[in-house]
């Protein structure tokens, strides 16, 4: 798509792009069983469906993650991703990276 839209276009801006990245990590949401990314003052809140959160990876986002990882249990598990930064392209990869694991 990306292609595409620059063989006709020419260079896309960034809004675009950041609208791309934002479908890319819909996608990725709905394939880890995430109905919900929710943003916090310092972090990121993912809401997973019960029936589709796999608690194995919990222990995996601990030994990656450390301390910036916060697991809520309950009818619809939530996981609170701390950020290390504020601005929006540190936040969409944090998201990103987490949906790939």
């Amino acid at each position: 798509v990306i292609d595409e839209l620059i063989d006709r276009f020419g260079n896309i801006p960034d809004e675009v792009f950041k609208l791309l990245e934002i479908s890319r990590i819909k996608q990725l949401a709905k394939i880890k069983g995430v109905c919900k990314i929710s943003s916090k003052r310092d972090g990121i809140l993912f809401t997973y469906e019960n029936s589709l959160f796999d608690k194995n990876n919990v222990q995996k986002f601990i030994k990656y993650y450390g301390n910036r990882i916060k697991f809520s249990p309950g009818a619809k598990p939530m996981i609170t991703l701390k950020l290390k930064e504020n601005n929006e392209e540190y936040i969409l990869n944090e998201v990103k990276n987490f949906l790939k694991m």
